[in-house]
């Protein structure tokens, strides 16, 4: 093949499952000169892996399309999830990272 076509395949798997089927399809993607095109919920993992990301909003319409710090924005974050959410920069690799915010005194009781 040259695309790998692949649906939420890190979803229900814990972290380390994650990681290393990531670098697998990484690896698969360098090595074979493949292409993958993923669906995925998890916006941290799909930065840190992707070279080029597209953001749906409400009822399948397209955000902007491009590198991690050009789609993962303040801005299209806001847009696509209807609430605020953190932003800043991976530590080690300085890609966009999003941080669910603390929950309010309010829904805790």
């Amino acid at each position: 093949p040259r695309l790998l076509l692949l649906d939420e395949p890190t979803s229900a798997q814990d972290f380390g499952r994650q990681v290393a089927l990531m670098n697998m399809l990484a690896g698969l993607c360098r090595e074979h000169g493949l292409a993958a095109l993923m669906v995925s919920h998890d916006l941290n993992l799909a930065s840190l892996y992707a070279d080029s990301l597209l953001l749906l909003h409400g009822q399948g319409t397209a955000a902007p399309q491009g590198a991690p710090e050009d789609v993962l924005t303040q801005a299209n974050l806001e847009k696509a999830y209807h609430c605020r959410l953190l932003l800043d920069a991976h530590p080690c690799v300085r890609k966009p990272r999003i941080t669910l915010p603390a929950p309010s005194l309010s829904s805790l009781r």
